[in-house]
């Protein structure tokens, strides 16, 4: 499982991939990026990016989160929020016993 600093370091390196053409979504006005978060249940993690240039290896493993980063998105603040969700998954199925 990724540290909020691995991911933090991913996120900010997805920003320099952000050109005037990139749109995460297409009816955005600001240009932005999708990047997508592969994950598995042994912990393993890949990503890829949008906007037609894809980088990594996130479709192998099971369990994606995309999110949507622009040159002005808060890292940490993204990167805390894909830990919480890959969290998320870790629990899913699991009874409250």
């Amino acid at each position: 499982m990724p540290t909020i600093r691995e991911l933090y370091s991913v996120l900010r390196a997805t920003k320099g991939h952000i050109t005037a053409g990139c749109r995460a979504h297409e009816f955005d006005e600001a240009p932005g990026i999708l990047l997508t978060v592969g994950i598995s249940d042994d912990g393993s993690w890949d990503y890829q990016l949008g906007c037609n240039e894809y980088h990594g290896a996130a479709y192998f493993h099971p369990r994606w989160i995309v999110t949507s980063v622009y040159k002005n998105s808060n890292c940490l603040e993204l990167a805390r929020g894909i830990r919480e969700e890959w969290l998320s998954f870790a629990f899913e199925g699991q009874s409250a016993d």
